[in-house]
């Protein structure tokens, strides 16, 4: 699947991901490729996010 994040700098990135956890307590998103935590991203960077199939 693709996880697109908008982010305040007005760019717009596309991962390809199998899994994603978000944690608003902490404030990140972690993106998982194959079983393995391939990035985080800090919330307060973010303005949306979306997955697509």
């Amino acid at each position: 699947m693709n996880l697109v994040v908008s982010f305040l700098n007005g760019r717009e990135k596309y991962f390809k991901v199998d899994d994603y956890l978000v944690d608003e307590d902490m404030g990140y998103l972690k993106i998982y490729q194959k079983g393995v935590e391939t990035g985080m991203i800090s919330l307060n960077q973010v303005i949306y996010w979306f997955v697509e199939d």
